[in-house]
């Protein structure tokens, strides 16, 4: 019976791989998210063609006392009420390269809560401090990235 035979190498169609892009397009269409690569790795790519300048987060330690901007995707948050009696919140992010811990007190939270969608991207604007040799962002602004 020919349909029961096996099948050889020498029967089956040449077929071209799918793009890059394609492969992606149908990670993120079937599962939601991306599997294969960081979630942030395309949108680097296309900021460094509009030239936004970021730092990574295995740098963050380095930039102490200073504004820096930075690529973030949310990784857990934990909203909590201040001395005063307003709502704060302590945020991890992460980027290719680490995950670091950020801050939004009062009255940046009020501004930018809205904004904290667990899938989605953000560049982050603050200023980096430390304590106790914990480094963490002080976020003064956060524009989500869609």
């Amino acid at each position: 019976m020919p349909w029961l035979s096996p099948v050889t190498e020498n029967q089956l169609p040449e077929v071209e791989d799918y793009s890059e892009e394609t492969k992606l397009a149908h990670e993120l269409e079937t599962l939601g998210l991306y599997y294969s690569i960081h979630p942030l790795t395309p949108l680097r790519k296309r900021m460094r063609k509009s030239q936004t300048n970021t730092i990574p987060a295995a740098n963050l330690k380095d930039h102490k006392g200073k504004i820096v901007s930075i690529l973030g995707w949310l990784v857990t948050r934990k909203e909590i009420i201040s001395r005063t009696g307003a709502p704060m919140e302590f945020i991890s992010f992460e980027d290719e390269t680490d995950i670091y811990d950020a801050v939004m007190f009062p009255d940046i939270y009020r501004k930018f809560c809205q904004h904290l969608d667990s899938c989605n991207a953000f560049i982050l604007k603050g200023k980096v401090t430390s304590e106790l040799g914990a480094t963490q962002l002080e976020i003064k602004t956060i524009s989500p990235l869609s």
